[in-house]
């Protein structure tokens, strides 16, 4: 099973920490258009389980961002089978 974990707590982002990975690119810059989603997904070393950290500089409150993050979820689908 193909899972890619996101991690959209502006709080206390921990994914990239616990998984060793860097926290940018990320979600926030997926969602503001600075980068794919594809660059913003990082692979761990557990094969089928990727990490999309939460990225720098906080995300989107406005239409776009939750435009984008509708989209980047669905795009989701078809290359992993669980996104958290």
């Amino acid at each position: 099973v193909r899972t890619l974990l996101i991690d959209a707590s502006e709080f206390a982002p921990q994914l990239h920490l616990r998984f060793r990975l860097p926290m940018h690119p990320g979600l926030a810059e997926r969602l503001r258009g600075e980068a794919t989603t594809a660059a913003c997904v990082h692979a761990t070393v557990f094969g089928r389980l990727d990490v999309l950290p939460l990225g720098y500089g906080g995300l989107p409150r406005d239409a776009e961002g939750a435009e984008a993050f509708r989209a980047t979820l669905e795009a989701s689908r078809t290359e992993y089978d669980l996104t958290l």
